[in-house]
């Protein structure tokens, strides 16, 4: 199996009943797997154009995010919320949910780790940052949202802050786990009376972290309506620069061993892959090492071409 969930790069041909693309157009896809290759074979409909004043390197960062974000928004029915608390955890989907928020007329709040990124959230978009380890963390939160009650949405990731989440939302608020990162919510440690206690003031869709989980991790069941709502939405707000796009380091597939321990040695930068490169066996033990997203501002990408030379090595078909 070869790993990769999007890609980007120049079509070389299209199938009989194509009409949309053409070959030699720049576009990326969200795929089912196979972008750790130098050509990648991918429905039509799961392909975005890439206009010229976007790179292929930024192109890269586009598919995945776009799609579960728009997934997420389409389910919780974004257009008559008000009020969202994003998570720092979300990693680079919280860069594009709050981009995207914000031109819903949503009030965005972002829940960091630190103070070190809240100017960066604050320029994408972000109506207020607030410090999740302060003591006061709920309060300041109630106090922001008083007039709706509490938070309205919540997008997090790894489900340890599923308590705290509950007490901030607002009665009929929704939570919504973008990735679990492997676990299940029988991993998380939390205390079940405590939650059932809050659902008087409140309702858990447990349902949409399934739903949004399966766009990360089994994109071959990805729902056309989803892509569609992508392109409509949100390939237009990237392609007049409503949305920015936020690409990290790039490196040579070679040099895939330095490439994730630049990842794991930095506190900033989302700790994913979205290679455009061919793939050699050898780089197996450096691939997916259980890298966890908390401070995020761009992918780091693996690129055939980042050294300037052509990629000698067998390519796969």
């Amino acid at each position: 199996m070869v790993w990769g969930l999007e890609c980007s790069g120049r079509i070389i041909a299209v199938g009989k009943y194509v009409s949309q693309h053409k070959p030699s157009d720049r576009v990326c896809a969200i795929l089912d797997g196979g972008g750790y290759a130098d050509k990648v074979v991918v429905p039509a409909n799961q392909v975005f154009e890439v206009p010229e004043c976007i790179s292929l390197k930024e192109a890269a960062c586009f598919p995945e995010a776009a799609c579960t974000i728009w997934q997420a928004f389409s389910k919780v029915k974004i257009e008559r919320r008000k009020t969202i608390l994003v998570h720092e955890a979300c990693g680079y989907y919280a860069v594009f949910a709050i981009q995207m928020a914000r031109l819903k007329g949503i009030r965005v709040f972002v829940a960091t780790e630190n103070d070190e990124n809240s100017n960066f959230y604050m320029e994408l978009g972000a109506y207020k940052c607030i410090n999740w380890n302060d003591d006061d963390f709920l309060t300041q939160v109630q106090k922001l949202t008083s007039d709706r009650g509490g938070i309205e949405i919540i997008l997090d990731s790894r489900g340890d802050h599923l308590p705290q989440d509950l007490e901030a939302l607002c009665f009929g608020g929704v939570v919504v786990f973008l990735d679990m990162h492997g676990k299940t919510l029988v991993d998380v440690d939390i205390q079940w009376h405590n939650i059932f206690d809050c659902f008087h003031n409140c309702l858990i869709t447990y349902e949409l972290y399934w739903l949004v989980y399966a766009v990360v991790d089994r994109a071959q069941n990805l729902d056309r309506k989803v892509v569609l709502g992508a392109k409509l939405y949100m390939q237009d707000a990237i392609n007049t620069g409503l949305v920015k796009l936020h690409p990290g380091k790039c490196f040579h597939l070679s040099e895939a061993n330095l490439a994730h321990r630049y990842m794991e040695s930095m506190n900033i930068g989302q700790k994913m892959l979205s290679p455009l490169a061919s793939w050699n066996p050898s780089l197996v033990p450096f691939v997916y090492k259980g890298m966890l997203a908390k401070h995020v501002k761009g992918k780091t990408l693996l690129d055939c071409q980042a050294k300037g030379q052509p990629d000698k090595r067998r390519k796969l078909e």
